[in-house]
């Protein structure tokens, strides 16, 4: 190994198709290049980087290695060397790409954690070796940060750093956790987003609603789905027969909603003769054309945004938003006396303290 050099493990989900320039006596065979695929970086001192790509199998205690990339200048006799960084060599850096790396996330997920893990190496450092970060250097990013935040903001971004942290002591990585010792904060209570039922009554019955906010409302209320959740939906995943859909939630999983007697007599209503695409549309067509997914075959109408649904129900209520119908649903169910057990199982959470 060249001196100076450090050397890094990450796991790629699915190997490329090695150059066809490759004529190195060690180019994988097809069955070896299945096997498992990581990709190693060389960093010098000065932050210089160089990455070669290899696949490797073990056996025994020996592990063949096959290049893909042809680099033999960085590998040369040095591939038996190659092992993961110990504990005093792992930097923040290297353990929050190891994270996204191993983590099987969804993309909502990914996208929420980047920009706090982004601040957290702005804040302590790339370099720092992650062993060495204490209570009070996180309680010192967390107070610059968002020390103004609501708790609600507070406790999530919180929540993100322990992560890390939690999945570098599952590494061996470090032995403490710094974010577990930071309190979290209580959230004030507020009894005024649940809309009562008497007002309720009283959005279903306006006249001058139309039939697409009707059916998205009632069709909120009744799922206590997410908004979000609804509107992705499309024709063909609405099992009508049996009052309920299949729809993606929060971190990409798949679940049940289901609607009651007024949302099913709707439906058809609102639908009419269309049978596939967004569920809900724009009342007129786009001027800019949306993907595939987004557009109605029939109709050529695009899938109703979020922005829009916002809107229009802002504009018939007095300034209740779309998550209120989620969080009154499951609160006058709690009033009706329905448990704790099938209040979580109607809102999909996992745990009854973050119920809506």
């Amino acid at each position: 190994m060249p001196t100076g050099w450090t050397i890094r493990q990450r796991r790629i989900e699915s190997p490329p198709t090695p150059p066809e320039n490759d004529t190195s006596e060690q180019r994988p065979s097809a069955g070896l290049r299945a096997n498992i695929f990581h990709q190693y970086l060389y960093r010098r001192p000065e932050s210089e980087t160089a990455t070669s790509t290899f696949t490797a199998r073990k056996s025994g205690d020996s592990t063949q290695i096959s290049l893909l990339s042809p680099e033999p200048a960085l590998i040369g006799r040095y591939r038996d060397t190659m092992k993961p960084l110990n504990k005093k060599r792992v930097t923040l850096e290297d353990a929050v790409e190891a994270f996204f790396a191993d983590r099987d996330l969804a993309a909502n997920t990914r996208d929420t954690y980047r920009p706090v893990y982004r601040m957290l190496l702005a804040d302590l450092g790339a370099i720092t070796p992650i062993s060495t970060v204490e209570a009070s250097n996180i309680k010192t990013v967390m107070r610059d940060r968002w020390g103004d935040a609501a708790p609600n903001t507070w406790n999530s971004r919180l929540g993100i750093i322990g992560t890390l942290f939690t999945y570098c002591r599952r590494q061996n990585w470090t032995d403490l956790d710094p974010a577990e010792t930071i309190e979290r904060r209580r959230p004030p209570e507020d009894n005024t987003k649940a809309i009562s039922y008497d007002e309720l009554d009283a959005l279903w019955n306006k006249p001058d609603i139309d039939l697409r906010e009707k059916l998205l409302w009632h069709m909120l209320y009744s799922t206590a789905a997410r908004a979000s959740e609804i509107l992705a939906l499309n024709i063909e995943d609405l099992d009508r027969a049996r009052k309920r859909a299949a729809i993606v939630g929060k971190g990409g999983h798949r679940d049940i909603v289901i609607w009651d007697t007024t949302t099913a007599r709707l439906i058809p209503r609102y639908l009419g003769d269309r049978t596939h695409g967004p569920l809900f549309v724009t009342k007129q067509k786009p001027t800019i054309l949306p993907t595939d997914d987004d557009r109605c075959p029939d109709t050529g109408l695009s899938r109703l945004s979020y922005q829009q649904a916002w809107k229009d129900f802002r504009a018939h209520t007095d300034g209740w938003t779309l998550h209120q119908l989620r969080h009154s649903a499951l609160t006058h169910l709690g009033e009706a006396g329905v448990s704790g057990p099938l209040l979580m199982a109607k809102s999909r959470h996992r745990n009854l303290n973050s119920l809506a």
